[in-house]
């Protein structure tokens, strides 16, 4: 197997692991590569184009009703794409927590900016809001699933 197919495998094998065991969220900081050793490697250096699943399990101003879930993909070695999956919702960075911070922060400020106009959405908007609110709990409201 080439090296780049075997370093991939890793990094997604290493990516399943971590979703199995419900880490890997926005909220977990990046280990350092001693903390890592050799397997975890692949997933800080994740080869070009590579994709993997985690999810977002909390907000800096909204409770979530669920979890969030959302892909990183990289698009190269130092950049990285966070995207909310089936909403037009993604943030780039230049690690991974960095793509998953910006994401959370986006995620945010579009749901605060669609509430707020509400009477005047588009029919993609309302939809993108709906979607949102299967995710975030209306405010003064506690968390189903925490």
């Amino acid at each position: 197997m080439p090296e780049d197919q075997a370093d991939r495998t890793e990094w997604e094998e290493h990516a399943a692991q971590m979703r199995m065991e419900g880490t890997g969220s926005a909220d977990t900081p990046e280990p350092s590569q001693a903390e890592l050793g050799e397997a975890g490697q692949a997933m800080v250096e994740a080869p070009p184009n590579s994709r993997i699943e985690l999810i977002i399990d909390s907000l800096p101003h909204h409770a979530l009703i669920e979890p969030i879930p959302v892909t990183i993909e990289s698009l190269g070695d130092t950049v990285f794409t966070a995207s909310m999956v089936n909403v037009d919702i993604a943030a780039t960075g230049n690690s991974i927590g960095e793509a998953l911070l910006l994401l959370k922060e986006h995620i945010e400020a579009t749901f605060d900016e669609l509430n707020r106009q509400s009477a005047r959405l588009t029919s993609d908007q309302k939809t993108t809001l709906q979607m949102l609110h299967t995710f975030i709990q209306p405010q003064g409201k506690r968390s189903l699933w925490s």
